[in-house]
């Protein structure tokens, strides 16, 4: 719980938790999803464990979506 209020008290990490989300809500709007929710779950929690900086996990995201892009 603490390192959890840790992560909610920075605006830099509620930024990277806003851009995430609203990725997954437009990967959610396209539909036909297969793992892409998954794999954002994993980017969220790597960077939650601070295994990658915000600046990563909000690129891999964005590379989530645009490999959805490219499909659709």
């Amino acid at each position: 719980m603490e390192k959890e209020n840790e992560l909610n008290q920075n605006p830099e990490n509620i930024n990277v938790e806003m851009e995430i989300e609203i990725i997954r809500q437009q990967i959610a709007v396209m539909g036909a999803n297969d793992y892409e929710f998954d794999e954002l779950d994993n980017i969220k929690k790597l960077w939650q464990k601070k295994e990658i900086s915000g600046k990563e996990a909000v690129a891999r995201a964005r590379a989530v979506l645009n490999n959805k892009q490219d499909y659709h």
